[in-house]
């Protein structure tokens, strides 16, 4: 141990010798707890004059006190430092080194130097660089590693080894500063390797470093380090958890990124990393309130960032700024331990993120800078007001206390919620943004954090995250703008260690030891990177997202990757089928199994074991896409294809995509199906090799389509691997197309294995099931044999298991266990406590019935929503903490990370969905998930909750509190289609007010256009034209608004959509408008919709057109009116009659000779027409005949039509009229001259 004054007396080397033989005073114990710096020295200005505490005078004296207070001291040291702790001899020699053991001889330079010299130089470089290392800057402005890098003149450089010696030394003085205990040198840690640290702690400033060391359970011995790594670290636990705490140099993203670079090489185990300390706030509001000084910010990932963005790497380009700086995502096992922290944390009466802060002892001198600055220091300014002089606070600068911002307005309805608190600590999570400068302007700030929803800037993230997933915890000590406020560094710093502490405490030893670094995640992150540092390739690829506007698969692959437990799943990886697909080109794998299996598990394996190898072959790529029944943007072959496209546009460029977004205005087009295959083709076809990995087929909608596709001949650089349950339409499609031995049965003998692991791994990490440690073996061995090779039972079962209170009610539910999946379902339903089913059926009804995967505040808020009460909706009814929704149905329901916008929640499975739409009688509450009343209760909801928002609370409830005004479920897909539909003028008026989305939707309602029209809600229809909606959008059934006006014959509506520009000439479901009003017989609009360029001969897919409509439906005006505008009377079409041999059919005589006055030709034969009859090819004589409509013979007759006629097996005329029995058209055939049937014969 040694200490150094900051003064000049000893910027020379022999003053400092000097100071070292002839002051330093003999029989000094040095262990922490008995020695004091301001006694050790006895000259030179070091002694205080007091008495010499722990200083002996004999070495007796030494000896006893160290084996007598000392106990843990073994005898043979203690003499051997009594022995070394005498004074020097007058001849000032010591006969080795006290440090390191060296003897003057194997210290001894060429040429010799004298010994005694040699060995105090080498003592005194010792001391020099041991307490320069130690201790903080110099007062006289030159570094300590200034002084310290001197050596003695010809003194000898010590070996790496000693070096390693010396750092080590350094790391104990340091601690013995802040107070920490370093491990006993004999223990267990001190047996610690490079490979037992998994996790770096990341300290950009001395203030943090420093509030991370007081959160270390244990501080270890230093390792020897690499000559080339010049990082500082210091080695310690927390929970078990063995971590690296490292300093950085200077602040910002360089910095960062060679520490975490030597870090790396050092410890070749690291996980992952946590990057704590301070950083700049931005003054808005998230869901756990306004952001103020002392808070938490967490990053999480939003959208497209992962959790941080480096908002200074980018391009300008067209008058705007282009993002490019995109970061590698925290690690599950961060951002698992990050939820599962705050969840819990909600529960508690008290903070455990205080009882850490408390370890910080903020009545000590050196640790009182860490203590919490009074509310009243917490000022926020106008964006725009400047602080002028940067040396000054804002106190002595004279800001004006005008210029602050007033935020007691921000909790106006809620303020006990969000009040500030010492006992509590504030926590937010979301986007984290990283740049190079300090951030200190206000309303750069507010632009940057509008532009991409940022909560905090810093300066570290982006240089440490280019390639290394960490975590980013940032304690708020300013706000981002001129008006810096030291004052909170210390607390700021303190709060982002306590919170990161915490995170150990839901990170389980071995799961980090097995996490592994998702390579994956982190090269598609570095390769988005460097490709979007491109700006021309970056604005084509998001020109080509504007166009596609793909569903994300990455978010179904990270989830399913979640799913799997470690070491599953390796026995198909080595199966010869899957071999075969990996090595064979243009082979295909069918994966089949029972619901619950663990197909997209096997299929999240597949996707990481090949992304390994894509680029090792040039012109490889792998795409992938998961079918998701909650998801109604993941449904069928045009949402998958969108997908497929975009992940190879990103991995590689295609012309012919980009020359085919240019080509539609920029991308403003949406292309149909048919350009998606063709463009798909094309892109494969310039790639070597594509494997194309479809999971959950039989969760698709069009499955006819998609299973045409995949079956084509035409993917020859394709290789496929789909996964699906077994179903008699997709095994029939299949069948021919795969070659023998390409279809895996998921048996039961293979996943057993899998299974086995899974509740060995839930048994041992869950408190709720550990306890049952004696029941292990019984446990397993019960499960696997009931499991049907099924995880999902498994999974639910064990779920039973765990609030299970004693043995004997461990023992009867095993006993009891259902035999099948619904049985188990029922069986969860059932237990539901009473008070919580009602809350519990809403959920499931709510997800049930939606169309995406609904976020957890969307939730919240639905259960916050009582139809009766008033007001219906109240914020204080909001269940608290968020997370505690899982526990009303927990095996049901899943929750995900989410694509933006916070944690989401869904079914836990495509199972449960079939089994809660199933009429199912063990179901308790079947009757409630009937879609008729499923979506009553679903819309009532939500438009209850969006009109208290209009008429209480509109600002607060959806903009502070994030309701999303576009959320999908129940039978009307939205809440704006729902008040189209229903005629709400005022609550469209609002809707569209506070941003929904006109053009959003799915399913049979269709959009929320087409749905007022189809009501003749005409104030609504402009409401939403007027607002931009897209007048010629389709709903799901290709019918417009125009249509479905038409269907209606809504005359003033259509008007009013015509004069929006709606095409007249839109093919709908079934029909064009002229078509549907001719068919109606409404001679107004058919005259409208002709008078705006309505195309007379226009037909739908099955050759129907407007003539055919009203000859058929007898309606003559409309007749006339279509031939006198040059309707194609003769229109040769073999799919369908003519307007003849329909009006003919129907008996309209009147309409038969007009149109036979027109030309219409009396002998036209049509090949593939279908009556109730079950007769195909007819001309009109026989439609007459065999309709019984003597007047229309005779007409047709009179017009040349050939009495004799046979088609088809239906026999001519008068055999038709025989036949049925209409006897006066017999009488009529026979005298114009018909043969009767022997004379055909």
């Amino acid at each position: 141990m040694s200490w150094i004054l900051p003064s000049r007396t000893f910027e020379r080397d022999k003053p400092w010798r000097r100071h070292v033989e002839q002051d330093l005073e003999p029989y000094i114990c040095l262990d922490q707890a008995c020695f004091d710096a301001q006694t050790a020295f006895a000259e030179n200005g070091c002694a205080t004059g007091e008495e010499q505490i722990f200083s002996f005078d004999s070495r007796g004296d030494f000896e006893e006190h160290l084996t007598t207070d000392h106990p843990d001291l073994p005898a043979f040291e203690a003499s051997v430092l009594a022995q070394r702790s005498r004074k020097g001899s007058s001849s000032r020699f010591f006969s080795s080194c006290l440090f390191c053991g060296l003897s003057p001889s194997e210290l001894q330079t060429d040429p010799p130097r004298n010994p005694i010299k040699l060995i105090q130089d080498h003592i005194a470089n010792h001391l020099l660089s041991l307490a320069t290392m130690a201790l903080p800057a110099r007062d006289d402005g030159k570094s300590a590693t200034e002084a310290s890098s001197r050596q003695a003149v010809g003194s000898r450089q010590p070996t790496s080894a000693n070096s390693s010696l010396i750092r080590a030394s350094d790391s104990d003085s340091y601690v013995s500063v802040i107070g920490e205990t370093p491990s006993n040198p004999m223990s267990d840690e001190a047996k610690l390797t490079y490979s037992d640290y998994t996790v770096a702690w990341i300290c950009p400033l001395e203030i943090e470093q420093i509030a991370a060391l007081k959160m270390l359970d244990k501080i270890h011995p230093r390792l020897p380090q690499w000559v080339n790594d010049h990082n500082a670290y210091t080695l310690g636990s927390v929970q078990g958890h063995n971590i690296i705490v490292a300093g950085l140099p200077t602040t910002g993203n360089c910095s960062a990124a060679t520490v975490v670079a030597q870090i790396r090489k050092t410890f070749p185990h690291l996980k992952f990393g946590l990057l704590v300390g301070i950083g700049g706030g931005v003054p808005t509001k998230t869901y756990a309130g306004p952001i103020r000084l002392g808070h938490i910010v967490v990053s999480e990932p939003v959208g497209q960032h992962s959790g941080a963005v480096q908002y200074d790497h980018g391009k300008a380009e067209a008058g705007t700024f282009m993002r490019t700086g995109f970061l590698a995502p925290a690690p599950n096992v961060l951002l698992n331990a990050a939820r599962e922290s705050e969840v819990r944390r909600r529960r508690l009466s008290e903070d455990p993120l205080v009882a850490h802060l408390r370890r910080i002892d903020t009545s000590k001198r050196g640790l009182r800078n860490f203590k919490r600055p009074s509310f009243d220091q917490d000022h926020l300014y106008e964006p725009s007001y400047v602080h002028v002089d940067g040396e000054k606070s804002c106190k002595k600068c004279g800001c004006a206390t005008g210029k602050r911002v007033d935020r007691s307005t921000d909790d106006s309805d809620d303020e006990n919620v969000y009040e500030e608190d010492d006992g509590w600590l504030t926590v937010h999570r979301g986007t984290i943004a990283s740049g190079e400068l300090v951030m200190r302007d206000g309303r750069q700030r507010d632009t940057l954090a509008q532009n991409d929803k940022i909560l905090c800037f810093e300066m570290e993230a982006a240089g440490a995250l280019n390639n290394f997933p960490c975590l980013v915890v940032r304690g708020i000590s300013d706000y981002s703008d001129s008006h810096k406020n030291d004052k909170w560094h210390g607390y700021a710093a303190a709060v982002a260690a306590a919170y990161a502490r915490e995170l150990f405490f839901y990170m389980p030893v071995d799961e980090v030891k097995q996490c592994r670094i998702s390579e994956t995640d982190v090269l598609e992150m570095v390769q988005n990177t460097k490709e979007f540092a491109r700006a021309a390739d970056y604005t084509e690829v998001s020109r080509a997202w504007n166009w596609l506007r793909p569903a994300d698969a990455s978010v179904d692959y990270r989830n399913a990757s979640d799913l799997r437990h470690p070491n599953t799943g390796l026995w198909f990886l080595e199966s010869d089928s899957y071999r075969r697909l990996k090595t064979t080109p243009a082979t295909h794998l069918w994966l089949r199994g029972i619901p619950g299996s663990g197909k997209s598990v096997i299929a999240s394996t597949i996707i990481e074991d090949l992304q390994k190898d894509k680029d090792v072959v040039s012109g490889s790529a792998v795409v992938y896409f998961f079918f998701s029944f909650s998801d109604a943007s993941k449904q069928t072959l045009e949402h998958m294809l969108r997908s497929l496209i975009y992940q190879l546009a990103v991995e590689h460029k295609s012309p012919q995509l980009m020359s085919l977004v240019e080509s539609r205005a920029q991308g403003s087009k949406r292309p149909q199906v048919e350009e998606l295959i063709t463009l798909f083709k094309e892109m494969v076809g310039e790639l070597r090799d594509v494997v194309i990995i479809l999971d959950a087929l039989d969760e698709a909608r069009e499955q006819l389509h998609l299973l045409e596709w995949i079956t084509s001949a035409s993917h020859e650089h394709c290789r496929f691997f789909l996964t699906s349950r077994w179903d008699s339409e997709i095994e029939e499609a299949l069948d021919s197309w795969l070659s023998p031995n390409c279809t895996t049965t998921l048996e039961e003998e293979r996943v057993d294995d899998d299974i086995k692991a899974y509740i060995h791994h839930r048994l041992r990490v869950e408190s709720s099931l550990s306890r049952w440690k004696s029941m292990y073996n019984l446990i397993s061995y019960t499960l696997v044999e009931r499991s049907g090779g099924l995880f999902r039972r498994v999974s639910c079962q064990l779920d039973e298991l765990s609030t299970c209170m004693d043995e004997p009610a461990v023992l009867q539910t095993l006993a009891t266990l259902p035999s099948e999946l619904n049985e188990t379902y029922d069986r969860i339903l059932r237990n539901i406590p009473r008070a919580r089913v009602p809350n519990a059926i809403k959920i499931l009804q709510l997800l049930a019935f939606a169309k995406r995967p609904l976020l957890f505040k969307e939730i919240i808020d639905a259960l916050a929503t009582d139809p009766d009460s008033e007001p219906p909706f109240d914020p204080e009814n909001r269940i608290v903490p968020p997370d505690a929704i899982a526990g009303y149905c927990s095996s049901l329901l899943r929750i995900t990370a989410g694509n933006g916008g916070g944690p989401e929640m869904q079914l836990a499975h495509f199972s449960v969905q079939e089994y809660l739409l199933l009429d199912r009688l063990g179901n308790p509450y079947n009757g409630f998930f009937r879609e008729v009343a499923a979506s009553a209760a679903i819309t009532q909801i939500l438009l209850a909750y969006l009109w208290t928002a209009a008429v209480v609370a509109q600002e607060t409830i959806l903009v502070e509190y994030g309701a999303d005004i576009n959320a999908q479920a129940g039978l009307y897909d939205n809440a704006l289609k729902a008040a189209s539909h229903s005629g709400s003028v005022e609550m469209v008026g609002f809707l569209l007010g506070n941003g929904a989305d006109a053009d959003a939707g799915f399913g049979d309602m269709g959009l929320s256009m087409p749905a007022a029209a189809l009501q003749g809600h005409i104030e609504i229809d402009k409401l939403l034209l007027d607002s931009g909606a897209d007048v010629n959008a389709a709903n799901s059934g290709h019918d417009t608004a125009l249509i479905a006006a038409c269907s209606r014959g809504n005359l003033e509506v259509v008007e009013l959509l015509l004069m929006y520009g709606a095409d007249v000439n839109a093919h709908g479901r079934d029909s064009h408008a002229l078509t549907i009003a001719c068919s109606q017989g409404d001679v107004k609009l058919a005259m409208r919709l002709i008078q705006c360029g309505a195309d007379i001969n226009a037909r739908n897919r099955s050759g129907r057109d407007a003539l055919r409509a009203a000859s058929e439906g007898g309606h003559i005006e409309l007749v006339r009116l279509l031939l006198h505008h040059g309707s194609d009377i003769n229109h040769i079409d073999s799919d369908q009659p003519s307007a003849l041999q329909l009006a003919a059919s129907e008996g309209h005589v009147k309409i038969v000779q007009l149109l036979l006055e027109y030309g219409a030709d009396p002998d036209w034969i049509h090949k593939g027409f279908m009556r109730a009859s079950g007769h195909r090819s007819r001309n009109a004589l026989q439609f007459a005949a065999s309709a019984g409509h003597a007047e229309i013979v005779e007409l047709l007759l009179d017009h040349g039509a050939d009495i004799n006629a046979e088609v088809g097996s239906t026999g001519s005329a008068l055999q038709l009229a025989t036949g049925i029995g209409h006897s006066e058209i017999v009488k009529m055939l026979l005298h114009h001259g018909a043969r009767q049937l022997d004379e055909i014969s």
